[in-house]
């Protein structure tokens, strides 16, 4: 059969695996997801943001997280190409980066190792890889970041031949620089690590280098003009991480002062000295066997909680392909091990860790290994029955995946997707004539992004009345995103009120629905008095 027919047939594959069930598995958007489809959908039917800022911005606002626009101007042109149902808006964008990113580790395999079957190989573990099947049925903008990132290197690659490849590295380079944060690290890491280790002219790939990281420092600067940049630099590095944690230096100071305040101690015990310690177990951490074979996350929004970032049957595979990868061709070996540990940097750098979304890019450098592993195996092992007995092993974790997926995943993870609330916005919208007030509980926080992404129309009038305020929307009209006190349950006429179901009592006296989560149990009661 031919190659292409067989990498044609991968692709279906996995964006069958990647599309199916997309608007229900997982069970609802949470708050990214739906900020950027609302997002989207104001600028596909306004050409403004939800805070009626011009849709070409480098920074949107968003409830006041400051997303890059990447993302989002794609969900928007996909809005104005066709009606999209939200959930299909917010997703379809990583769905379609998931899909490609198996063309991209196809080309980054033949361009690494020169073999067509070890691409294909390629192709079709990343099809089913659980990391990158998973995030690739959520809205993450690291997703489409990685599609961005492959491209750039496979397009900077192959500019060694054909200088022509440099205007699509250029152009994905930009692309991921405004689609997720860390994605600046990693392209400059890369550009660095193809000057230091790619076999090419000296003076072609100094131009290239600086080329780039011109560019690089270009959309830097272009960053910083946004009025936004300063809030959303505040924003990340206010999360917890070994440069600003204050804990190395209560250390450092109190080892110190036990020993003595002399030089000698000052340098042995110096407070970067207990950073780093904790920089590389956060690495460590992303490199051990439990983030490959257990859990490469403990948010069950970046992982199921069934399975690491491989299958059990790849990890001899991951192991032997980097042995032998090391045995044949040691420049390759080091530019990918150290493609890794960029990939990790911007992960282990915090305290929030595994961390798949900021490690996600080492599953480029992974793939590569796996595949050399898959190549290398049947010629150097002759054994077809430990073969036959790791593709049982890994078609029954597989099997096992997606039935849990599928099954069990959302009804153990609707509250981490703020299920609910697309239900109650049906039941506000139908309701909303006949109220005089309308209390919409904020229990999950931003209930305000599924209002207006699931039920109000008139986006326009919304813009005019948010003017361009950053934050909570605690009113929209006649609805208050907040839970009402006593004395308003008691004294108010035809007005409905969603609770927490746990609250139920407090609104006894009134027309009671129930809103149940995936699993049959109540999650939110909605209660009316007309």
């Amino acid at each position: 059969m031919s190659p292409w027919i067989i990498l044609l047939i991968i692709f279906i594959i996995g964006f069958s695996l990647r599309i199916y069930k997309v608007t229900s598995v997982p069970p609802s958007l949470y708050w990214d997801e739906a900020a950027m489809a609302l997002d989207a959908k104001f600028i596909s039917q306004t050409g403004y943001d939800q805070h009626g800022l011009d849709w070409l911005q480098v920074i949107y606002p968003s409830w006041g997280d400051y997303k890059l626009p990447v993302y989002i101007m794609l969900s928007g042109l996909l809005a104005r190409i066709w009606s999209f149902s939200p959930e299909l808006l917010a997703r379809l964008p990583s769905v379609l980066a998931g899909s490609f990113f198996l063309l991209i580790i196809y080309g980054l395999t033949s361009e690494f190792f020169h073999n067509q079957k070890t691409a294909l190989v390629a192709a079709g573990l990343a099809a089913v890889s659980p990391i990158n099947l998973h995030l690739s049925r959520v809205g993450f903008e690291s997703n489409l970041a990685l599609f961005f990132n492959g491209l750039f290197l496979l397009s900077l690659l192959k500019s060694r031949k054909k200088a022509v490849w440099l205007g699509l590295t250029a152009f994905s380079g930009i692309a991921s620089f405004f689609t997720y944060y860390s994605s600046r690290y990693f392209l400059v890491a890369i550009v660095v690590l193809y000057l230091i280790l790619i076999k090419d002219n000296w003076k072609k790939k100094l131009g290239i280098s600086v080329l780039l990281l011109t560019l690089i420092i270009s959309c830097l600067y272009i960053y910083r003009l946004n009025p936004y940049a300063k809030s959303a630099d505040w924003l990340r590095l206010s999360t917890k991480s070994v440069m600003n944690n204050t804990q190395p230096v209560l250390q450092s100071s109190l080892i110190i002062d036990q020993t003595g305040n002399n030089f000698l101690n000052r340098l042995l015990f110096h407070r970067w000295l207990f950073a780093s310690h904790d920089f590389l177990k956060n690495l460590a951490v992303h490199l051990g066997p439990k983030y490959w074979l257990i859990s490469y996350d403990a948010n069950p929004r970046h992982n199921p909680g069934k399975t690491g970032a491989l299958y059990f049957a790849w990890f001899p595979f991951l192991l032997g392909g980097s042995y032998f990868l090391y045995q044949k061709n040691k420049k390759t070996f080091f530019f990918i091990c150290l493609g890794i540990l960029a990939s990790i940097i911007p992960a282990a750098a915090t305290y929030e860790v595994p961390h798949a979304l900021r490690s996600l890019n080492m599953t480029i450098f992974t793939s590569l290994l796996l595949a050399y592993g898959f190549q290398q195996w049947p010629t150097r092992f002759k054994s077809r029955v430990i073969l036959f007995f790791l593709l049982i092993v890994f078609l029954a974790q597989f099997g096992a995946y997606l039935h849990d997926y599928f099954i069990h995943y959302p009804k153990r993870a609707y509250s981490d997707f703020q299920y609910g609330y697309k239900q109650a916005v049906l039941m506000v919208d139908r309701d909303y004539v006949q109220a005089e007030r309308i209390f919409f509980s904020n229990y999950y926080s931003r209930a305000y992004l599924y209002y207006l992404l699931y039920g109000y129309s008139d986006l326009t009038e919304f813009q005019k009345q948010n003017n361009k305020t950053v934050g909570e929307t605690e009113k929209i009209d006649k609805i208050l995103f907040r839970q009402p006190s006593n004395e308003e349950i008691n004294q108010l006429v035809k007005t409905s009120i969603l609770l927490p179901y746990e609250e139920k009592d407090k609104v006894e006296n009134y027309s009671q629905e129930i809103i149940n989560s995936p699993d049959g149990n109540p999650i939110f009661i909605y209660a009316k008095n007309f």
